[in-house]
């Protein structure tokens, strides 16, 4: 799970124009569009390490906040794409036969390290844009 949060600082100026609802709705708007490119890599990644099925594609999920001080793009609704990003022990059943170990693929970690600067920059344009056409 990833988290990113506005530094309100840098958008103060424009908006302060606004009305606070406009505010909230520019700020969502703005968190929404950046976490775009970190699903659509982690999909990427997906589909080239492993071959998921389509509810495992469409369980990477962003959310907003209502109040729009956060956004959190996550894989945790499913097990099995928790157990593949940061794989398993060796695992063993009762009787003690072997289940094997599941290999770490890291399709998560890679698609936020590597989306992490465009991220940041959608996130200031998209605000830009939003408060520009108000």
């Amino acid at each position: 799970m990833i988290s990113y949060k506005i530094n309100v600082n840098d958008a103060v100026q424009g908006l302060d124009r606004l009305k606070l609802r406009k505010q909230i709705n520019a700020i969502k708007y703005a968190l929404r569009k950046a976490s775009k490119p970190i699903v659509t890599t982690t999909r990427a990644n997906m589909r080239s390490r492993f071959n998921p099925n389509k509810e495992q594609i469409y369980s990477v999920k962003t959310t907003v906040a209502k109040s729009g001080e956060y956004a959190k793009v996550s894989i945790a609704r499913s097990k099995a794409l928790r157990w593949l990003e940061h794989g398993t022990k060796d695992r063993k059943t009762k009787k003690n036969y072997s289940r094997g170990k599941l290999q770490s693929l890291h399709f998560f970690t890679d698609a936020i390290s590597a989306t992490s600067a465009q991220v940041q920059q959608i996130l200031i344009d998209a605000l830009t844009e939003k408060i520009g056409k108000i």
